[in-house]
């Protein structure tokens, strides 16, 4: 058995057969597509939540309990929230300069939720809190 043989073996005996995860990974993404707001998300968003397709598709198809899959889906989340700390950075900056508000959707005390995004959207920005609907 070849060292590439080997580790397919492997792989399969972890994350169940491959052609069955694939086709239980799309239907996540493929959900996950049909949602309101994927078109308004920023690759960065889109690529950690089809990283995370993966993960959870492993674990449904093969060994549910192999941690590694649940430590992944925690670091590609991680990474899509180290993006979304620059971006709100980024974004309260420009609104300070631009003398727009004091206080930022996402900080305390204000819940955000994104049917109360403004109507108008006075930077005419369309980022990760865009709701289409308040046009």
């Amino acid at each position: 058995m070849s060292e590439i043989d080997k580790i397919l073996e492997d792989r399969g005996s972890r994350y169940g057969d491959f052609g069955v995860q694939a086709q239980t990974a799309q239907a996540i993404r493929e959900a996950f597509q049909r949602s309101q707001n994927w078109e308004f998300l920023p690759p960065y968003m889109r690529e950690g939540l089809d990283l995370v397709a993966t993960k959870i598709s492993r674990m449904l198809c093969g060994d549910p309990m192999y941690m590694d899959n649940v430590v992944d889906i925690l670091g590609y989340m991680t990474l899509v929230k180290t993006e979304m700390e620059k971006e709100h950075a980024r974004i309260e900056a420009f609104a300070k300069r631009a003398g727009v508000k004091d206080q930022m959707p996402w900080e305390e005390p204000s819940v955000y939720k994104a049917n109360d995004v403004p109507r108008g959207n006075p930077l005419g920005w369309k980022g990760p809190y865009y709701n289409p609907q308040s046009d």
